[in-house]
C-alpha cells in the first residue's frame, strides 16, 4: 500500500474510512478531497486526535514538492454511488489513479474475494466464497453470500443481506438492512430503499424501489454533473435496456 492517500469526500463516511486507513497504516499521510463551494472555508478536518487538510482544487503539487510520487492515489470516501461517479471522473481528469479497494482489518473476507480498485470494506462486512467486486464499491457492515457480483460504484450499506449468486448492477445503492434472495439481478443505477426485501429480478435500471417486496416508486432524476460524466446518449441507452 502507498504511504500517501486520496479520500474523495470529507463527508462522515469519509471519515469513517479514514480511521480504517489509519488502522490499517498509522503512518498513512492522507488528504481529503472536497470541491463543494460550500466547503471551500473548511481547510482541515478533525478526526480523533488528528487535523486532516482538505484539498477544493485537485492541484496537489504543493504536496508533492519533496515527495516526488505523493498523494497520485485514491479510494472513495462517500456512499453514494452517484457522488462516486462525479468525483471519481473529477479525479481521472486530476491524474490520480485508484489505489487497491481498502479493506478494514475487522472485515471477514475468504482469499477467493476479488475486491477490484478504488472502494472501501467497513469493519464487520462479510464476503463469503468467489464474491467479485467492481470499481469503486463500498460495503459497509452487511453480508454476503457467495459468488454474488457487485458493479462499478456499487453501495451496500449496513444491515443488507445478500444471498449467494446476486448480481448487483452498475451504481446500485442498498439502503440500510435491504435483504436480496438468491439468484436475483439488480439493474444498473436502482436505489433500493432501506428495510427493503428484493425477491424478484428489478429490470428496469435508473429507478428507485422500496417495499417488500420491492417495487419501483419512481424514476431517478439525475443530477446534470453526473450526467456530464457520460456520453450525451448514456441516460437514453440506460432507459432502453428495461
Amino acid at each position: 500500500m502507498s504511504d500517501t492517500m486520496v479520500i474523495l469526500g470529507s463527508c462522515g463516511s469519509a471519515r469513517e474510512t479514514y480511521w480504517i486507513l489509519r488502522e490499517s497504516n498509522p503512518e498513512m499521510e492522507t488528504l481529503f478531497v472536497n470541491d463543494l463551494p460550500e466547503a471551500r472555508e473548511k481547510k482541515f478536518i478533525t478526526v480523533g486526535d488528528r487535523q486532516i487538510e482538505v484539498v477544493h482544487d485537485w492541484d496537489f503539487l504543493s504536496f508533492r514538492k519533496h515527495r516526488r510520487g505523493a498523494f497520485r492515489k485514491f479510494i472513495c470516501g462517500m456512499g453514494d454511488p452517484i457522488v462516486k461517479r462525479i468525483l471519481v471522473h473529477k479525479a481521472l481528469a486530476a491524474g490520480l489513479e485508484p489505489a487497491p479497494t481498502l479493506v478494514s482489518p475487522n472485515a471477514f473476507i475468504r482469499p477467493d474475494c476479488s475486491l477490484g480498485r478504488g472502494g472501501v470494506v467497513h469493519p464487520g462486512a462479510y464476503l463469503f466464497t468467489n464474491v467479485r467486486f467492481g470499481d469503486y464499491v463500498t460495503f459497509f457492515c452487511a453480508r454476503c453470500g457467495h459468488d454474488c457480483i457487485f458493479g462499478d460504484y456499487a453501495t451496500c450499506t449496513s444491515g443488507c443481506n445478500i444471498a449467494g449468486h446476486a448480481v448487483v448492477g452498475e451504481g446500485v445503492h442498498l439502503g440500510l438492512g435491504t435483504a436480496v434472495r438468491q439468484s436475483l439481478s439488480i439493474a444498473p443505477w436502482i436505489t433500493v430503499g432501506m428495510q427493503s426485501s428484493v425477491v424478484k429480478d428489478l429490470t428496469e435500471p435508473g429507478i428507485v424501489a422500496f417495499g417488500s417486496p420491492a417495487v419501483k416508486v419512481r424514476a431517478i432524476d439525475f443530477p446534470q454533473s453526473f450526467l456530464d460524466t457520460w456520453r450525451s446518449d448514456w441516460l437514453r441507452e440506460l432507459r432502453s435496456h428495461d
